[in-house]
């Protein structure tokens, strides 16, 4: 069973022109949360946003994924993925379910929403918002139960910062702004640590991103991690 996180900065290689065309930098999925239909992929020259289907992905390796032509991408003006990682859980109650830091994939089919607390399948996702999932049972289901997470081994490598919480809101970020110019990102704070090859450090939590860092991401194929994990 993969991981989302897994896919996030892997290159994208046409077959028919031996060209790097763009890195994943996110996700489409579908409105029930059962699948995951496109890769989002950036251009970092034009910082063009393009979709790849899933159906047309030949072959998916470590650091990269291939696919036939240029044509296999179509350019997208889409700003909502719905792309549920970041959003805070909360049951009908209003108890705080955690934080979506993963999912976990089999063959691009969602089998579990992973939270800093628990997981659950997205059949129990019963509504959702910008900044928010529900869980819930909708009629004539069966209660599923959460399974919390007991070795944080489990969890993914690369997370997210925690959400800020005040005494009457939350202070919370949006993680799908996307900032294809490397040199844009000088400057910018990591919200979080970035692992590469061999679990080395590439960025830490709340390191200002200079040129240094940024060519260190580069040698480790994590350059558009920056961008997804950096305010």
């Amino acid at each position: 069973m993969e991981k989302l996180s897994d896919y996030i900065s892997k290159k994208i290689i046409t077959i028919e022109e031996g060209s790097l065309v763009g890195y994943v930098l996110n996700v489409s999925i579908d409105e029930t949360y059962s699948k995951v239909t496109s890769l989002v992929v950036v251009d970092e020259e034009s910082e063009q946003i393009f979709l790849l289907d899933i159906g047309k992905i030949c072959a998916i390796a470590e650091d990269c994924i291939m696919t036939r032509s240029k044509q296999d991408l179509s350019f997208s003006l889409q700003e909502d993925f719905n792309n549920p990682i970041s959003k805070i859980v909360l049951d009908k109650n209003g108890k705080t379910l955690g934080r979506v830091v993963d999912i976990y994939l089999d063959r691009f089919n969602i089998r579990a929403i992973v939270t800093d607390l628990c997981q659950f399948s997205p059949r129990y996702i019963y509504s959702s918002s910008d900044k928010y999932l529900i869980f819930g049972l909708h009629k004539k289901r069966k209660a599923m139960p959460i399974f919390k997470i007991e070795n944080s081994e489990d969890l993914p490598k690369v997370t997210i910062s925690d959400f800020q919480k005040n005494e009457n809101s939350f202070a919370y970020s949006n993680p799908y702004k996307i900032i294809a110019n490397q040199e844009s990102l000088i400057g910018r704070k990591m919200t979080c640590d970035i692992l590469g090859y061999n679990n080395e450090l590439v960025a830490k939590k709340d390191e200002v991103i200079s040129a240094k860092t940024i060519n260190k991401a580069k040698k480790h194929n994590k350059i558009s991690l920056l961008s997804y994990y950096s305010k």
